[in-house]
């Protein structure tokens, strides 16, 4: 249908065919396309963010503030009646306000891959799209940087001598234990014989009762990772095994402590006969996602004699959390796996936590109601 007007005006012509052609869309099926986009294994933030653009653009994300008003024509008054004399008032369109942005924002938090990075926006009090943008640009880029480093950096590494200026030492090619199914397999977890497999001491997934966490309880410094929580990303894990950490001064016990860094708030573990700090990057891109990672030349190896990448050093200020106390610098070693932050020797020293005192060192708070500052001298 066109109006006499329109017959002779080219754009119109072309708006109603183009109109004929395209069809009306339907904004329920496209808004349930919008809410089942995520990000897909690999694809970069960037690109993910303007599939949600594009997508949003047809769902019409909008809501009423004002009804649309009707015109009205002008009344004469008449006094017999009781009608007042009224203006003609001309038509109201409805107002409505547009939250594209809104839906932008919790699309973005959902359908992120990273976890730790959505854990990071939903801290947000009052999170925007910006903001939301910043944040996730910002992890990407440190992640990037970090796997550079971690490219760049692949010498073996001792988490408690932490002994620099050493050259790296290529190990020979050796048949490693999975810590899983306490055989030799390839590299993956997919590979491994137990992975999806029950265990019969626990009844939890993906390991066998020879290996199972609760039969053993094996004192490491290492984050005991649930096995229920195995993913793709883990075949790093699998491969590197537990950093077994010798308690030396406080037997067997775990010691941890929570310090700031750089104003952050984060639980260590005490362990006096480390020479120098140990945070996995994991962590680190949690906790100081903008961190500066320097190149490192330090040489780590596991306790058990297997090696573990370094990925660099950063220098942060330490601080207890009790004492209102100036901080004091300190140097943390970035490594790959994800165990527990180490406070080596020199730290616990400079924060108070141990003091020399004629050759000995002894410790200034209690652990599970035992003062070590009272505990015999082993013989």
């Amino acid at each position: 249908n066109f109006d006499d007007a329109d017959k002779e005006n080219y754009t119109a012509l072309k708006n109603k065919v183009l109109e004929y052609f395209k069809g009306k869309q339907n904004i329920t099926v496209e808004r349930q396309k919008f809410h089942t986009l995520t990000q897909e294994e690999g694809e970069p933030f960037a690109d993910f963010l303007n599939r949600l653009k594009s997508q949003a653009a047809k769902c019409n994300f909008r809501v009423l503030c004002t009804a649309e008003v009707p015109a009205s024509p002008a009344v004469e008054a008449d006094p017999e009646n009781n009608i007042v004399a009224q203006d003609a008032r001309p038509a109201q369109p409805a107002r409505y306000h547009d939250i594209t942005h809104d839906m932008l924002r919790d699309r973005i938090v959902v359908g992120l891959r990273n976890a730790v990075v959505r854990r990071r926006l939903i801290r947000e009090k009052s999170l925007t799209l910006d903001q939301a943008s910043d944040i996730v640009i910002s992890a990407e880029t440190a992640n990037m940087q970090l796997k550079k480093l971690a490219d760049k950096n692949t010498a073996a590494v001792n988490a408690i001598s932490g002994k620099k200026g050493s050259q790296p030492v290529k190990s020979q090619p050796t048949a490693r234990v999975c810590r899983y199914c306490n055989t030799s397999h390839a590299r993956g977890a997919r590979l491994c014989p137990a992975y999806g497999k029950i265990c019969s001491y626990c009844n939890k997934k993906n390991h066998v009762a020879d290996v199972c966490y609760k039969k053993k309880r094996e004192v490491n410094a290492c984050e005991e990772q649930d096995p229920d929580e195995w993913s793709e990303t883990d075949s790093d894990i699998l491969e590197i095994g537990m950093v077994e950490a010798k308690v030396h001064s406080i037997d067997a016990l775990q010691w941890t402590e929570t310090i700031q860094l750089n104003g952050e708030a984060h639980e260590v573990k005490i362990d006096t006969g480390a020479e120098t700090n140990v945070i996995s990057h994991v962590k680190l891109a949690k906790l100081l996602p903008d961190a500066d990672i320097q190149t490192s030349n330090v040489n780590l190896k596991a306790y058990g004699g297997s090696d573990i990448p370094v990925m660099g050093k950063i220098n942060v200020k330490i601080k207890t959390i009790e004492e209102d106390r100036a901080a004091t610098p300190a140097e943390f070693i970035v490594v790959k796996p994800r165990v527990k932050t180490l406070l080596g020797l020199k730290s616990c020293i400079d924060l108070g936590y141990i003091k020399p005192r004629s050759g000995v060192f002894k410790t200034n708070c209690l652990i599970h109601n035992v003062d070590f500052s009272k505990k015999k001298k082993s013989t």
